[in-house]
C-alpha cells in the first residue's frame, strides 16, 4: 500500500450512521468504506477525462448512469 496518512473529516450524523450501518453489514469499517468510495471516485474522475461514464447495469441495460462526478 505504501506511506499512510490519517484523515479527519466532518460529515453529517445521517451520513456518519449510513456508514456505520453499511459497515457493520459488510464486516467492515468505516476508513476501509471511504478508502472504497475514494478509489470509486478516483476511478469516475479517470473515466470522465477519458470521454467515458460509469453506470449501474442490469441484464445488459443502463438501469442509472452516473453523471456530475
Amino acid at each position: 500500500m505504501g506511506e499512510t496518512v490519517r484523515l479527519e473529516m466532518k460529515m453529517s450524523k445521517d451520513l456518519y450512521d449510513r456508514l456505520e450501518q453499511i459497515a457493520e453489514s459488510e464486516g467492515t469499517n468505516r476508513g476501509e468504506l471511504m478508502r472504497k468510495a475514494t478509489t470509486l471516485f478516483l476511478f469516475a474522475q479517470d473515466a470522465k477525462k477519458q470521454g467515458s461514464s460509469i453506470a449501474s447495469v442490469k441484464d445488459g441495460k443502463i438501469v442509472t448512469q452516473v453523471i456530475g462526478l
